[in-house]
């Protein structure tokens, strides 16, 4: 008796840990699909997992949103479209203190773990501006095209500690290779994930 209730105790923590695992990363397949609708999301997931709310959006401003697990920031997805009719495609955001991770890439991470998940080297943009730090051309590696028909977009900032002239030598609207030894110096991580999908025809 006491072996059995053992074993059913193991085999719940190993379909919990096998659950979390789950929960903590996504992908094309999910939990946001392509034509995912705030209505359709809130339904699915149900309202004790995803609620509305207002994020911050670009350039100061901000923007309604479904946000999964908003009481765990650890675990903490946004959920936004960039027009009211929904007709953009979702667009999946981790950020913050989310450790939910998108393709094999963590908030983070550095160049070097985002070339090794792409299995070559890619470009971004300099820092300073509003899409300072994105991934601009994956050049053809592995995240440039992901399984289920979304893309990744990746968003890179400086360490908080980098020089200020090594930071100038990497600022603005100028395109960077990741292998750029000048680029290096600034130790950039990864700030955001998101997974989009196109519009809808």
């Amino acid at each position: 008796m006491i072996r059995s209730l053992f074993a059913a105790v193991a085999a719940t923590a190993i379909f919990a840990s096998s659950a979390s695992a789950e929960t903590d990363a996504i992908s094309c397949a999910g939990p946001v699909k392509a034509y995912s609708t705030p209505a359709s999301l809130m339904k699915e997931l149900g309202k004790g997992v995803a609620a509305t709310a207002q994020v911050d959006g670009s350039e100061g401003e901000t923007m309604e949103a479904v946000v999964i697990r908003a009481s765990d920031p650890a675990r903490r997805i946004e959920v936004v479209w960039s027009a009211d009719d929904q007709k953009s495609g979702a667009q999946a955001i981790v950020r913050g203190d989310s450790r939910v991770s998108v393709a094999g890439l963590s908030l983070g991470q550095d160049l070097a773990a985002a070339e090794a998940a792409n299995g070559k080297a890619f470009s971004l943009s300099g820092f300073g501006w509003d899409m300072g730090g994105n991934v601009t051309d994956w050049k053809g590696g592995r995240l440039a095209k992901l399984a289920g028909g979304c893309f990744l977009s990746v968003q890179f900032g400086y360490a908080e500690d980098a020089p200020e002239k090594a930071i100038d030598r990497v600022s603005g609207d100028r395109t960077f290779s990741s292998a750029d030894t000048a680029m290096r110096a600034v130790r950039p991580v990864i700030q955001s994930l998101t997974l989009g999908w196109p519009a809808k025809e």
